[in-house]
């Protein structure tokens, strides 16, 4: 399992987060695992 943090907007101003378990996802041949540096603040783990 992956441990991840989702940025969850609830109400407008209100800005939480909350951390996730997800499945571990084997990787296809040729393709390779990045490890995020930090989450912007939509919530995406694309910045490295």
């Amino acid at each position: 399992m992956d441990k991840i943090t989702q940025v969850l907007f609830s109400d407008i101003g209100k800005v939480t987060t909350q951390y996730v378990e997800v499945p571990h996802q084997e990787l296809k041949p040729h393709e390779e695992r990045i490890a995020p540096v930090f989450y912007g603040i939509c919530g995406s783990d694309l910045h490295v």
